[in-house]
């Protein structure tokens, strides 16, 4: 039990050592950009933005996903800072829960820069798919970095399925119920009005990926740890190959919006 004591055990056991992790501080950054957006934009009519936030004109000055900036405006940036714009209140309010309680856990878990890569890469992700699949919309959120967050927690408890003491299984039957069962619901909803599914699920293919790929150390076997490795990193370099070769040369998102962006922006 030595081995769950030091990872699982004392991160479970520790509150202020989750509030001081990376996932804690990005928590920060989120709330003070959703303040810094309604106070510069206000709050938008309940009909335009449901979520009681601003309205998308200020989103995207903040730097929300918008796919004609992004290709014919060479703004890859927006492909990372969308992460830290939330919509609104009710949208914000979650998905800090979420990463304070989950993130935290998980950062302590994993260790610091595992957690923070698969979080990035996740949500980079996310916002790539959503240009592919929705590109006509504007997006914002961490929850695509989130649900990769939650599918590598999946990887993690299947790696270590045996390290556990006994004693502990069923809490960790639980983890993975609790787990499986929000990835699930989550996938499931993302097609209702305003949710961006294709950042739901395009986070969560890569945080399977990247989970193998980083928290693979936890496989005893050496043979199988090169194995499931090499075959992760190959498809998430595929998938992130393709998708951005489709997005330069192939896609064709509504630029009806370009004109006002180009006479307004930062002004």
């Amino acid at each position: 039990g030595g081995d769950f004591n030091e990872k699982e055990y004392r991160a479970s056991r520790s509150c202020k050592s989750q509030l001081m992790t990376i996932s804690a501080f990005i928590c920060v950054i989120q709330i003070g950009v959703m303040i810094a957006t309604i106070q510069m934009g206000g709050y938008a009519p309940r009909s335009e933005n449901p979520m009681i936030g601003p309205p998308a004109t200020t989103l995207v000055r903040f730097g929300a996903k918008e796919a004609a900036l992004i290709v014919d405006e060479a703004q890859w940036w927006r492909l990372v800072s969308p992460i830290m714009v939330h919509a609104g209140i009710l949208h914000i309010l979650p998905n800090v829960a979420i990463q304070l309680r989950v993130g935290g856990y998980l950062n302590l878990v994993y260790g610091s820069w595992k957690w923070f890569w698969i979080y990035l890469v996740s949500g980079v992700f996310g916002e790539m798919m959503s240009c592919l699949f929705i590109p006509g919309s504007v997006g914002v959120g961490s929850s695509g970095a989130l649900m990769g967050m939650l599918s590598s927690w999946i990887v993690w408890i299947v790696f270590r399925w045996k390290k556990i003491p006994p004693q502990c299984k069923r809490q960790r039957n639980c983890q993975l119920g609790i787990v499986a069962a929000s990835i699930v619901i989550t996938l499931g909803t993302s097609f209702s009005p305003n949710v961006d599914w294709g950042a739901h699920f395009g986070g969560a293919v890569q945080g399977v990926l990247w989970g193998i790929i980083l928290l693979g150390s936890e496989l005893d076997n050496f043979r199988n740890k090169v194995l499931v490795r090499v075959a992760a990193v190959s498809v998430s370099a595929v998938l992130f190959g393709y998708s951005l070769y489709y997005m330069v040369a192939r896609l064709n998102p509504p630029t009806s919006s370009l004109d006002y962006w180009r006479d307004n922006d930062w002004n």
